[in-house]
């Protein structure tokens, strides 16, 4: 079956042009056989230079299309470019070897015996094996049915690709025997169903991941609809896979859910040991609903037996790497969509826009139109990003391409790389609207300073948008002048004689949300001599409550500088250039698009005698294994 005249890669380059500079506007034309121009027809630089960084960055090799600035005279047809709905249609111009071929194809098609791809003059061929087995009285062949057959054929069809594709089936006598690889040539790779095998929640989750993301970018498919993602949720997210964190019972303290990346290459029981737990608590806590595993990374990394046995007990409490590639495509999605400045027409006026704005906030313009446009390039360049390496790649399309300060002024090389290595969390906590933890490293290493960075601007994207952007920069204002982060509560005392489910059940008892966070509501915007003295009068209160002083040894510590950063919708201050654009946004140009909406304040900075009182009760119920440290 030949493809339908090649034109996917061409389509696909089109897209990555637009990508590297949203504000082009271009036509596909088709001169003849394997021969396309890329009309460019608002642009007014130096044309040389932008052909030079298309030939070199962004035309694969032998990709048969050049780009022009005059429109041509004669041409074939004009070829539609995929907009930004149409992104994943068919995977289009994804250039792809045979290995990743049969993968994709295997993973797409489940229910079709993939077991060989070749490639002989030019003609890849994708060899189905069909043999007969025995169900119990029944004889069936193997192979497929005529339906994934149909869905395969069309499925190749919209790749468009310029290769001639065959799909074979190949007839045995009876169950052939295979060994995975190259063949001595190297033109033939066979493709061992059973050595591939994949745990059941991964199918589930590459199946969410094939059978969605067309729908993704339609919005048609959004983070709701993903069975393990709850908006209503108070929760964190907790990395755990490469370094250490804080300890565990932190979070089910001030979290109704708390999302956990477990170790790399480590034995769960070995792991909990150094909290005091046990795999059967873990298991009871995940069976409850407190805990949710997030896999960031291929599941031959993780303890496969513990995960077997969490998919067993609650399916819905743990995410595969495909799983957590749906949540961000999805959040992505979203965000562009809401993005202010998301019209073409408008991308096209933030050059000059920026140009303005450079030189009243001296910054450079490249870096400033790369912020203001980032919603709209993230979109276009996280699909094949996340197909091919998940969220663990976030910083090729991730904020972190456009902070043009680091977090600290005597931030070395080798950590700036180590922080880009880390970018994802902050991404995946945005996208589950989740409080993020910073790790904990040996000597002192931590991503908490980048992490803050980073989620300030993510932020500040979400909630770009006309009805709420005027009352977010209206709110932040008013917060910069406040303290946001809650010092004197950097250590927890928390009573070392219950387990960890004691702990919990008391914690859930007494409804750990929405006390816990109006508790971290009216700490986080006071200022530190008054956080001083409320923690001072709340324990006094506790213990005059109570009528007894409680007594704690143990004390945990608490990573407080990002712990309010995501409360409720997540929202935080917008940093440097996006900061003082979204401020001049406000005062001169959205009155001009639309009368900036009202919307109430998420944050109630009046402290009340109402309030005092419902956190002095909340803090008396679970005195008995935690309370506020003073300074």
């Amino acid at each position: 079956m030949k493809m339908n005249n090649g034109v996917g890669p061409v389509k696909r380059v089109d897209l990555n042009l637009r990508t590297l500079f949203p504000e082009l506007a271009t036509t596909i034309y088709k001169i003849e056989l394997n021969k396309y121009l890329i009309y460019v027809t608002n642009f007014s630089g130096d044309f040389k230079v932008l052909t030079e960084r298309f030939e070199n960055e962004i035309r694969p090799l032998l990709t048969p299309v050049k780009l022009v600035n005059t429109k041509p005279e004669h041409f074939q047809e004009i070829i539609p470019g995929l907009s930004d709905l149409e992104i994943s249609k068919g995977f289009q111009g994804m250039l792809m070897n045979k290995v990743e071929w049969i993968f994709l194809l295997a993973a797409k098609f489940p229910k079709i015996n993939f077991y060989k791809i070749s490639d002989d003059d030019g003609v890849v061929g994708i060899h189905i094996a069909n043999y007969k087995i025995k169900s119990g009285k029944e004889t069936k062949y193997v192979y497929a049915d005529i339906f994934s057959i149909a869905e395969l054929e069309a499925f190749i069809s919209s790749h468009q690709s310029p290769i001639t594709f065959n799909i074979i089936i190949d007839e045995f006598e009876e169950k052939p025997e295979l060994t995975q690889g190259f063949d001595e040539r190297g033109g033939t790779f066979t493709y061992v169903r059973e050595k591939n095998q994949k745990p059941l929640f991964v199918q589930r989750d590459e199946s969410l991941w094939f059978d969605n993301i067309d729908a993704i970018f339609e919005s048609k498919y959004t983070k709701e609809h993903l069975y393990f993602y709850d908006k209503e949720e108070y929760s964190c997210y907790a990395d755990f896979s490469a370094f250490p964190n804080i300890d565990l019972r932190y979070f089910l303290m001030l979290y109704q859910t708390m999302y956990l990346s477990p170790p790399l290459d480590t034995k769960i029981s070995e792991w909990l040991k150094g909290f005091d737990v046990t795999v059967r608590e873990l298991l009871t806590l995940i069976e409850r609903g407190r805990v949710k595993l997030i896999l960031i990374n291929d599941t031959s990394r993780y303890d496969l037996g513990f995960l077997n046995e969490v998919y067993e007990l609650r399916p819905n409490a743990i995410i595969s790497k495909r799983g957590v590639s749906c949540l961000q495509q999805c959040d992505i999605v979203e965000m562009s969509n809401r993005y202010i400045f998301n019209e073409m027409k408008l991308v096209q006026e933030l050059k000059l826009i920026s140009e303005f704005l450079a030189k009243e906030l001296k910054k450079d313009t490249k870096m400033l139109y790369n912020a203001l446009v980032w919603p709209i390039k993230a979109r276009r360049k996280s699909f094949e990003v996340l197909h091919r390496g998940g969220v663990l790649s976030a910083s090729l399309y991730g904020v972190d391409q456009i902070i043009d300060n680091p977090p600290s002024s005597d931030i070395s090389e080798d950590t700036s790389f180590l922080l880009k290595m880390f970018s994802y969390a902050t991404h995946l906590s945005h996208s589950l609207n989740a409080t993020y933890f910073p790790v904990r490293g040996e000597e002192g290493y931590t991503d908490e300073s980048y992490a803050e960075v980073m989620g300030k601007l993510l932020n500040f994207y979400r909630n770009a948008t006309i009805s709420n952007l005027k009352d977010f920069t209206d709110c932040e204002s008013f917060l910069a002048n406040g303290n946001t982060f809650v010092l004197p509560i950097e250590l927890i005392k928390i009573n070392p004689y219950p387990s960890i489910l004691e702990f919990e059940e008391v914690l859930s008892k007494e409804i750990v949300f929405p006390n816990s966070e109006r508790l971290i509501k009216t700490l986080s915007h006071l200022s530190l001599d008054e956080q001083k003295k409320k923690i001072a009068f709340y324990n006094r209160e506790v213990t005059r409550y109570l009528g007894k002083t409680q007594k704690t040894e143990r004390l945990l510590d608490l990573g407080v500088q990002t712990l309010f950063e995501i409360i409720g919708s997540p929202m935080g201050l917008p940093i440097g250039s996006i900061f003082n654009f979204s401020q001049w946004a406000t005062n001169k140009y959205m009155k001009k698009i639309s009368p900036a909406q009202r919307i109430q304040e998420k944050i109630d900075l009046a402290l009340n005698q109402s309030t005092d009182r419902k956190n002095i009760h909340f803090l008396s119920k679970i005195n008995r294994v935690a309370m506020l440290r003073e300074a």
